[in-house]
């Protein structure tokens, strides 16, 4: 993880985590399968935190067999850290052919095996 985004908000819509930026040429990696991590889905990653990430999809790269939505449990890689288990928060999106969506860590480490 490399610097802050921006200086810490302050209020009541201020976060409670500190965002950070990603390295050049990161990716997450989404596994829709909770046993065994495979790599279901790319993303570009917006931000990330210990608690949670915001990935960039582009509509046209999601198979049809894959559906994002509110509530879902998923594996999910950011960079080069292990994957962990995340449940999607929010979906936003932004046109026809971009999807911001918010993850938020349900646990910290997950022992999972690769394929």
């Amino acid at each position: 993880m490399s610097d802050f985004i921006n200086k810490p908000k302050t209020g009541p819509r201020a976060r409670s985590r500190i965002r950070f930026t990603p390295e050049r040429n990161e990716f997450a990696i989404l596994s829709f399968n909770l046993e065994l991590f495979q790599n279901d889905l790319e993303a570009l990653i917006i931000n990330e935190s210990t608690q949670g990430s915001c990935v960039l999809f582009n509509k046209k790269f999601i198979p049809t067999d894959i559906v994002i939505s509110k509530g879902i449990y998923v594996l999910v890689k950011i960079g080069k850290l292990e994957p962990v288990r995340a449940i999607v928060r929010w979906i936003n999106n932004i046109d026809s052919d971009l999807m911001k969506v918010g993850f938020e860590n349900t646990e910290h480490r997950y022992t999972i095996k690769f394929k």
